[in-house]
């Protein structure tokens, strides 16, 4: 996850294919290069970590998936938390080309967003006792 000027997207990164998706509730994207820098050095640091040999540096592949939209300015991280639950309850194999495919709805409902502050709140409360 990344936050952005207090504003919380999704990052995923395949350092194997030097892929990576971004999921923004906002849909707005990536406002300046930071965080491509951010990623990009990442994606160095594991090619040098795991002396991974690849044929001369292409640029990364960036993805905007089409998530479903908050519709105001507080939710971002409840939409981001769906996001990731979305990703790890889909029983198959997963990768960039068919990451869309699991996000088809416009937005997400009141219920939903509630849904997962009650389980944040229920997360929260078990690390406190």
């Amino acid at each position: 996850m990344f936050v952005c000027r207090g504003h919380w997207i999704l990052t995923i990164i395949n350092p194997h294919k030097d892929e990576i998706c971004l999921f923004d509730p906002l849909h707005e994207g990536i406002a300046n290069d930071a965080w491509k820098d951010v990623v990009d050095m990442a994606l160095k640091m594991f090619n040098a970590e795991t002396m991974v040999n690849k044929p001369k540096k292409r640029a990364s592949i960036w993805k905007v998936i089409k998530v479903p939209k908050q519709l105001d300015l507080k939710q971002c991280g409840f939409f981001v938390l769906r996001y990731m639950r979305c990703i790890f309850e889909f029983e198959g194999s997963v990768d960039m080309d068919s990451m869309q495919s699991l996000f088809t709805e416009k937005t997400y409902s009141r219920d939903q967003i509630d849904e997962m502050r009650v389980e944040w709140a229920e997360c929260i409360q078990h690390e406190i006792n």
